[in-house]
This record gives C-alpha cells, structure tokens and sequence, in this order.
C-alpha cells in the first residue's frame, strides 16, 4: 500500500501545462524575437528565475542562422564532453558530428606549452571544423576568450554561437567580450553570472547551462524538439542500442513497449505502459501525453511492420525522433546468406496466412515475421497443399540474443512441435511437378476461381486489368463483381491495393470470398448489393470496374462522378444494350472502345476447330484532373 502524506499534483502532462502556464505569466519575453524568446522561456523553466530573460544578449538571426546550419548537416563543435554528451544526436535530423577536443590526447601538451587551460587549447583543434559550425560554449570561460582569438586570427567563421561559460571568474567578463567583439557570427549569450533569487539559490549555473545549451540546439536551431523517440531494441537489451538509442531510453519520463521489451530495463519507478490489444487504445494515451518525453521500444526496425507506422500516421514527423535497431529481417538474411534485394520480406503478425499466395512461385525466397509458434507449421501445410512440399524452411528464434535457435526442414515433412513464439521465418521455394503456376501478371486461368460460369474470362480480364492500370496503395471498385476474378487480380498486381467486390447475389458473394482466400487476396472487401443503390457512401476510388449493368439508368455517370482526379473508368459490354450504351456515353465524354473478340481452339468431333467467345466492347477513360468531370 502506497501512504500518502501530501496532497500534490502527480499527473506530468498537468505538471508541464501548469509550469508553463505560470512561467508565461511571470516571464516577460515580449522584447525578444520568436526563436530567442523560445529559448528563453526554456532556460526559465529550467532554473526557475524569470528575471533572467531581461539578460538575453544576441546578434542576428541567430535561431535561423542555427537552424539552416544543422538542418545542412553543420557540425556542433562543444567545448567540453558534459555539452557535446548532452546533446541527444537522434534530435539533429542531418546526423550532425558532435565534436569535442577537450580529452585529445594532443590537448593537454599544447595546453601546457599555450600556458592556458585545456579548455583553451582543445579549440585550436578544431581547424577547418569551424567553418559552418554551430560552436556551444558552455563551460570555461577561457575558451570563449580564445574562440574570439582565433576568430580574430583570421580562423573559418562558424554559423552561430551560442556562448554560456560558467564561474566566477571570466564568465561576465567573457561574455561581454562576445557581445562587444562584433565579430560578424551570430551569437546568444546571457549577461552576468549566477545570482541568487530572492527566495533561495538557483540550481546551478552548470546545469543551467547545459539546459540552455540543449534548448538551443533542439528547439532553437531545430524548431521542435521532438517529444516523442521511437527506439528499435533487440534480443540483447540494452547493451545492444546505440549511444543515442539509449541517451532516448534513459531520457525518457514514460516508457512504452510490449512486455518483453519493458522487461529488459532496470525498474527506476519511471511511468510503464505496455501494449494492449486493440493497439489503437494506448495510441491515443500516447498522443494525450504532447510535452513529456515518451520512449516507444519497438522490436528491430520500427518502420518495417512495426508501431512506427501507425505513430507517423496520427504525430506530426517534426514531433517523433526514431532510431531503429537491427531488424529481424536484417539479421536473418545474414545468418542464412540471403540478399534483401531478392527477396519478399513478410509479416504474418496479425493478418491472415493466405496473404503469402502470390509470393510462392518457383524459386522464390521469402523471409516472414511470425505471429506465434505455430505459424512455421501452418505456412508448412500452405505450401504441402499449393504443391511447394519440397520447400526448405528455417526457423530462427530469439535472433541476437543469449537464446538464439535455428531449426530447419523441408515443408512436406515438417514436425517441429517446440518453435519459440518469437520466431522468423525463411522460406526457399521449391515448385514439385504438380504445382499450379500462378503468377502476379494479370490473367490467371479461368479454373484458378471458382464461378458460375458468368465470369470475365482471361484473355479479357487481362485486357481489362491493363485498362484499369493497378497502382500500389489504390482503391478499386468491382461492380458486379461476379466472381470477383477483376478485384482479386487487381489486388494481387500492385502491393497495398485495395478493392470493394460490390455484387447483388448472394452466392456470387461466397465465390467472391472463396476465390479471395485462395489466391491471396484476403482483406478483398465484399459490398452486398446492386448498383447503383449499393455505391452511395462508398470510399471515392482510384478505378471502377462495371462488368456488368452499363445500361442501367445513371449507373456509369455515378461511377465517373465518385472517380478520384486521375481515375479511370473501365466498362465492359456483351449484350446490343450495353454496347449502345458505351458508344453513346463514349460520344458524349471521350474515352476509348475497343473491341474484344477472343476464340479458343476447342474439340470438333476427331478434329479442332476455332470456337469464338462472345465478343466484348471495352470503354476505356481516365479522368482528368484539375477538377474536371
């Protein structure tokens, strides 16, 4: 039981808006420019003395100068390691160089034969460093003294200076010297040294420097400072980040990941919260929580499959820092010896198995994110049945960790019962004799769908999905969908298309769905109904399909009405009725029509002979864009 024995404010989000509710109210910024009064009202909260804005002295437009430089990759030259390790590297979006001289090795001699302080002579180290840099002076005084020397001598000139020495001795004195230097670079500075505030002591004119410092570079010099970090952590924990991935970790207020992953840092009573399930409840805690910093963990890259998507898609990029870490499929790749660049990388996390049939094809490598540890057997049984039995499998569990596993087998004849939930898998394609080709190319033989006979055929269907021009990311609309042959091949074309199969009868709908889940396209979205009554509402799409119905009353003119700019519009017509109607709305708006005439060669008694399909009429439009209709 947790005693309290105060009455206090606990929530960090109302913590901040009060602070900076009153910091506002007390701190008078009115005489500084945007970008200086942001860097002021910072270094106010930081040291607690309102009275300290009046004391801002600077040059130019030193927060755009700042902001240019690093946004051009500028390098930030520190005077001593406590600056250049504050600055969190994730936050400087170029991947800026932090240099500091201070610990080289030829620092202290030339200290010693300058008769200066090491603070001093680590900056003649910096060379051709300087020019363009962002320079942060916050520690000796006698390194701002000698960086206007040097500026003086004829050195490169840096981009901006942000100068906060501290002590008793020189810090004014120096400072001073900056402001009256007029050395043509611009600067921020902040008169004066530490003073005591009528109520006690401030904390420190170090750490108010350091803090002012890391205003300066992230909000100043950078515009945001992003408040929330998306890490990529491994098996190995924290000894496996980078130095800024665990700067972000360790900065962090409230830390957010899956168990696993919060389980791997020490408990330090900091704010936890674990995935839930649906994931969408903890994203909007997560965007409740603007103004603190918030640490996403995320398994290997956070951006390939992973919770950086869904962040980027609902949190301005300006407000996220990510660092991802190794992916699964980075690491899997090396330890079997494959290119990434010919291979399919897939996940299985939480979407259906029969996503992965249009990836088996003869010889194809495949690497896949398991949802648990069944999904190696299942995808066994998948590829046993599509005639893929001789396909090599390899499990790897627990990839760069202490307990990492390979297993490997052939699909036909794979009987591991004891997979790691945490598993990726790899798949080397192996075609047997009785294997169907199924290609991605649009026209996939008639027997791949279950119909009714009332079906586009493949040489039109071909025909018909050259017209339509499948885009990665694109919504079609199948009306009358039939079978629903055009809307899966559609989705099988392009990665990320989308389709809505829109047909009337119930039985058709079945095969629809039937043929889906065969031929890999399973998140095919099925509208019961007849058009033209069953498109009102609908996502406006990218192209529209009519295989059927073009006579019907306002029909085509509702489906050229709802395309996207830069849409197209594809009809097909068997019957007298519907070619009348393409030719009269081909008159009236353009667009091409062609016709279709396909014949098959086919048994005549002992003899073939060539018998003809029904001839099809194609129309074939794009919209324009523009706002055009």
């Amino acid at each position: 039981m947790t005693t309290t024995l105060h009455d206090y404010l606990r929530d960090p989000q109302e913590i901040t808006r009060r602070s900076f509710e009153i910091l506002r109210q007390e701190t008078d910024v009115s005489a500084l420019p945007p970008g200086v009064a942001e860097v002021a009202l910072r270094v106010v909260h930081a040291c607690g003395m309102p009275e300290i804005a009046s004391d801002f002295a600077f040059s130019g437009d030193v927060a755009a100068a700042g902001r240019a430089a690093l946004e051009s990759g500028a390098v930030v030259l520190a005077d001593c390691e406590m600056v250049a390790g504050g600055v969190t590297r994730a936050r400087l979006s170029a991947g800026n160089r932090v240099v500091s001289t201070l610990n080289d090795p030829r620092t202290p001699a030339l200290a010693k034969r300058r008769h200066t302080t090491r603070s001093a002579a680590a900056l003649d180290l910096w060379g051709d460093d300087l020019k363009g840099a962002v320079v942060a002076i916050g520690n000796a005084p006698t390194a701002l003294f000698r960086l206007l020397e040097i500026l003086a001598e004829g050195a490169p000139r840096p981009a901006a200076i942000l100068a906060f020495p501290v002590g008793f001795v020189g810090a004014a004195e120096s400072k001073e010297a900056l402001i009256e230097a007029d050395s043509g670079v611009p600067f921020l500075t902040l008169r004066g040294r530490a003073r005591r505030q009528r109520h006690g002591r401030c904390r420190g004119e170090r750490r108010g420097a350091r803090r002012t410092l890391m205003v300066m570079l992230e909000r100043a010099t950078t515009g945001h400072s992003p408040w929330l970090s998306i890490v990529g952590i491994g098996e190995d924990g924290l000894a496996g980040l980078t130095a800024p991935a665990r700067a972000l970790v360790d900065d962090a207020e409230v830390l957010i990941g899956g168990e696993r992953h919060l389980a791997m840092l020490p408990d330090d009573g900091r704010e936890r919260l674990a995935w839930p399930s649906p994931l969408s409840e903890l994203l909007n805690k997560i965007e409740s929580l603007r103004g603190e910093r918030v640490c996403v963990l995320a398994t290997g890259d956070p951006l390939w499959y992973g919770v950086g998507i869904s962040l980027l898609r609902r949190i301005p990029r300006s407000e996220i820092a990510i660092l991802p870490g190794r992916s699964a499929f980075t690491l899997a790749a090396a330890r079997i010896g494959w290119s990434l660049s010919e291979t399919d990388c897939l996940t299985l996390h939480g979407r259906p198995l029969s996503l992965l049939h249009p990836y088996i094809q003869p010889d194809a490598k495949l690497l896949i994110l398991s949802e648990d540890a069944t999904t190696p057997a299942a995808v066994a049984g998948l590829l046993t049945a599509r005639g893929y039995g001789g396909s090599r499998l390899t499990v790897l569990e627990h990839l760069d960790g202490p307990k990492e596993r390979r297993l490997d087998g052939i699909a036909q004849a794979w009987d591991a019962n004891d997979v790691a939930d945490l598993n990726t898998l790899a798949v080397d394609c192996v075609a047997g004799a009785e294997a169907q080709l199924l290609p991605r190319t649009p026209g996939l033989p008639d027997d791949a769908f279950r119909h009714d006979g009332q079906m586009t055929k493949r040489e039109v269907r071909a025909a018909t999905l050259a017209a339509l021009m499948p885009v990665p990311g694109q919504l079609l609309w199948d009306v009358g969908a039939g079978c629903g042959s055009v809307a899966v091949e559609w989705m099988r074309a392009a990665p990320r298309t989308r389709a809505l199969a829109i047909e009337r009868k119930a039985e058709r709908r079945a095969m629809i769905a039937e043929n889906a889940e065969a031929l890999g396209a399973p998140l095919l979205q099925i509208v019961a109904g007849a058009a033209p009554a069953a498109l009102d509402g609908l996502e406006a799409p990218d192209a529209v399909f009519v295989g059927g119905g073009v006579s019907n009353d306002g029909l085509l003119s509702l489906c050229w009405s709802a395309l996207k700019p830069g849409g197209r519009l594809v009809a097909n017509a068997v019957t007298l009725e519907g070619e009348a109607a393409l030719l009269a709305w081909q008159k009236a708006y353009g667009g091409a029509l062609t016709r279709i005439a396909i014949s098959r060669a086919e048994p005549v008694g002992p003899f073939r002979g060539w018998r003809p399909l029904m001839p099809v009429t194609q129309y074939a439009a794009m919209k324009p864009y523009g706002g055009a209709s």
